[in-house]
Order: C-alpha cells, then structure tokens, then sequence
C-alpha cells in the first residue's frame, strides 16, 4: 500500500483555515497455504490481485467573529479501501474475491457555532455522514437456504449506503468559584438508505454463488448506538482540594441490529417462487404479516447517575491523593446491544421458532454493567 499526504493550513487575527488531501494505492492478494478440499481449485496458492484506489480531501475553516463567537465549518469528500476481510469471499479457505468490489465513498461535513467567556461556554454542532458502495460481513448458521439442513455461512452485502445525521450541544456554567453545571446532548438519526445486494458462501456449496439479490434495508435503523443521549451534571470543587461530580444520564432510540438475510425475498417464498403459507390461517403470508414478524426491536430507554469524586494532600514537596468512581448508581438493568439471529431464513421457519415460550434462535444482546466501583490511591513525589 502506498500513500501520499499534504496539508495547507493558514492561521489569521480572524480566519483559520486548512486544506488537506491524500491518496492511497492498494494492491492485495491472499496466499493460501494449504488446499481446502472444498475449494481443490481455488484455494491453494496465491489468488489473484486485488488493486484498488483511494483518495481523500478535506477542508475547514473557523471564522471568529471576537474573541467569545467562533464558527466552524468542515467538510469532507473521501473514499475507503475495504478491510481485507471484506475483500474475499470466505478469507479462510477460498482465494475467491467478492465480485464488483468497489471503494466506499464517504461525503462528510459539520457546522459548529462555539460561544466562549470566563464563566459560560457552549457548542452547537450539525453534522452530516453519507455513506455508499460499503461492504458488510459476517459468518453464522442459517437453515431454509438449500433445503432444510443448516449451513455455515458467509453473508456479503454490497453497495451499502448509510446516512448519519444529528445535533449535538453541549454548555457549562461556572455558577461560583466552586460550583460548575454542565450538560450535553445528542438527537441524531442513523439509517440504512438503499437496498443493497446480498450473495452467501459456504462450504456446503462451494461452486456456486447463492445470490439473493436485494436486502429490504432502506429506512432500517443501524443498531447498537443509541441515537438520543442527553446528561445533566454538577461539580463541586474546595478550596481544601478535595472535589466532587455526579452527572444523570438518559439514553434512548437505541434499536437492535438486523439480520439481512431475513429482509429478502427468500425469506417468504418458497422454492417454487410462491409465497409461503399461514399455518394458522391457511393463506399465503402477506406483507403486512412479513413486517410484524420482522419488527425492528427498540430498546426501553434507560436513565443511569454516575458519581466521582476525590481529594489531595502536598506533604512537603510531594503529593498524596485518591479519586473514587461509582457509575450506574441505582444499579440500572439495560439493554445495550444485541443482533438478530439468521438461523431461521424463512418464514415457516422462523415463525415456529418465535411461537415458542422460549425461542430457540432468539436475538442475542448484551448488556450495560450494573453497578461498578473504581478507587485510585496515588502518591507523587
């Protein structure tokens, strides 16, 4: 890989301003050392090469209007060279590359307006992330493919398009000489904007690529982020060094991450291109019945209080102190992430399996720690 990278910057009484720009050529191959007997033909050895381009510019500039009012603008137009386990098929086993593999071109920019004097500061922030030709992956068992035997599979999407869009504010008063008030907050929206392509790989079956056109996504909400975040806090400093910071948090439109495989037309028709049929009703499915199925999960919102807090000592000419932490106070029970399972890829398949008391392929999530602890005793000298 092979990069080159300039930078102009000019620093004036009212504007500041930078230009940068950098290229990037890639030339990846993948170097199998051993035949996988699945792939006899095209894993042993060196695969062919992959050579790819990138370029990016970027741009800002801050006007300060004096010395307590300054506006910033940035912008940005750049493309991104996949990550090498993007770029093959089943990077494992196969030398085989991911067709019409193509740069991710990024279109970026935000506006700022900062207010700034002794005791009140402030930042309003609009910020706009474009995203397209990305490529996601992932590996896991999906069963209703082929047939009905599980398989383990290589899931590709490509020509992925995302959009990120938000405010974001954050302010700080120093009330007196000891106490200071500060809150931030977030309220964005971060999207799937195109249907983009779906292929699988397996060993299963290793001579043909299973194309599944396109994936529903358009409008689907990009899990595992929460996408409204706001916080309050309070700060209390002593003349006798010893200081203190609680903070309350409230967290909200955090949404599960989608399987893909399960927003495409294999999900709900059969081999013979017929849609599958309601076991309950006796009618084929319908959309509406599609979409209940596969409604994208919201997580409850959730409020969590943070405490820290310490205290210094100068012995002579050294120092001793300690500074304590104590997060999610009320010892909240949370959602934080999670992702749908593509086991079940049909209809038939997937309704059975939600049916029951206990799914057998439900979601998986994680979640936020509960209450947590953390002391820092130090000495200086």
């Amino acid at each position: 890989e092979t990069k080159i990278f300039t930078q102009f910057e000019s620093l004036q009484n009212k504007v500041e301003y930078f230009l940068a720009g950098e290229g990037v050529v890639s030339n990846t191959y993948r170097v199998g050392n051993y035949k996988n007997g699945s792939y006899e033909e095209n894993s042993f050895g060196k695969s062919e090469s992959i050579s790819l381009t990138g370029f990016s510019f970027k741009g800002g500039v801050t006007y300060k209007y004096n010395g307590r009012n300054l506006i910033t603008i940035n912008g940005a137009v750049l493309t991104r060279i996949p990550p090498l386990q993007n770029l093959f098929a089943n990077q494992r086993v196969s030398n085989k590359i991911i067709p019409n593999i193509e740069s991710e071109s990024i279109l970026a920019g935000d506006v700022t307006y900062r207010y700034r004097s002794s005791e009140f500061q402030g930042r309003l922030t609009a910020y706009y992330l474009g995203f397209k030709n990305g490529i996601e992956s992932s590996f896991f068992f999906a069963q209703g493919i082929l047939g009905d035997e599980a398989d383990f599979v290589h899931e590709i999407l490509t020509g992925v398009e995302k959009l990120n869009t938000g405010l974001e504010l954050s302010l700080s008063y120093q009330l007196t000489d000891a106490i200071k008030i500060f809150g931030a907050g977030t309220f964005a929206q971060y999207l799937y904007t195109n249907n983009p392509n779906i292929f699988l790989e397996s060993e299963s079956f290793p001579l043909e690529e299973v194309n599944f056109g396109k994936v529903y996504l358009k409008n689907v909400k990009q899990g595992n982020t929460p996408q409204r975040a706001y916080s309050l806090g309070f700060e209390y400093r002593d003349n006798d060094f010893w200081w203190f910071q609680t903070n309350a948090n409230y967290l909200s439109h955090n949404y599960l991450d989608v399987a893909p495989l399960l927003r495409t037309d294999n999900f709900y028709l059969d081999s013979d291109g017929v849609p599958f049929t309601n076991e309950d009703t006796g009618l084929p499915v319908t959309q509406t019945e599609i979409q209940e199925l596969l409604r994208q999960e919201q997580f409850d919102s959730v409020f969590l209080v943070n405490l820290v807090g310490g205290k210094s000592w100068r012995i002579n000419d050294s120092y001793a102190g300690f500074f304590m932490v104590v997060n999610n106070v009320l010892g909240a029970v949370f959602k934080s992430g999670g992702f749908e399972q593509g086991r079940k890829a049909n209809y038939p398949e997937l309704k059975k399996d939600k049916d029951l008391d206990t799914p057998l392929f439900a979601p998986k999530y994680w979640y936020g720690s509960g209450t947590s602890y953390y002391l820092n005793v130090y000495y200086r000298f």
